[in-house]
């Protein structure tokens, strides 16, 4: 589930961007896949690593150089000159600025890409697997009863409010 939650706020940014791309879902499922890997390789929580993969991807570059990776404006333009983009960084829109970004991403954390897969028996990523199957459930769970949770709540909104009606209307002494 996370993973997928991931490749959607990957793709809005994307899209966000201005990208309008055929690849958008495979370059979304690669950067979910991606902040796996890195959370597996460097033993980091997945929300700061995906938080530092998307930083990246917009431009912020501080969150990535925790991991060793300088994905500034220099390194940007370098990169997108070194692909055969003719096209000056400045003059760039955020859309084409945003493909070299995650271009570059791939390209350099290729020695990480597939450490999820690789070290699956780790003790590490184990218990990560064990979080991840209890969130799933405790999400399918949550979804099958919040339909009766919302009648009950509904109940218990109207009782409190009611209660409240009481004790704040004041009586010949003031109020209860």
């Amino acid at each position: 589930f996370e993973l997928q939650h991931q490749a959607a706020i990957f793709g809005a940014v994307f899209k966000g961007a201005g990208i309008k791309t055929d690849d958008l879902h495979d370059m979304s499922l690669a950067l979910s896949q991606l902040a796996a890997d890195f959370s597996s390789f460097y033993d980091n929580d997945m929300e700061q690593v995906f938080n530092a993969l998307k930083s990246g991807l917009t431009g912020e570059t501080e969150p990535l150089k925790r991991y060793g990776i300088i994905l500034n404006e220099t390194t940007a333009a370098e990169y997108a000159l070194s692909q055969g983009i003719k096209t000056k960084w400045k003059e760039m829109s955020e859309a084409q600025k945003q493909l070299p970004r995650y271009n570059f991403l791939m390209d350099k954390t290729n020695f990480i890409q597939g450490d999820a897969e690789r070290t699956i028996g780790a003790y590490a990523n184990q218990l990560k697997v064990m979080e991840a199957y209890i969130d799933n459930i405790s999400r399918s769970f949550g979804q099958k009863f919040i339909p009766a949770g919302e009648g009950v709540l509904g109940v218990i909104n109207n009782m409190l409010g009611a209660i409240d009606n009481l004790v704040s209307k004041p009586t010949t002494g003031g109020y209860i």
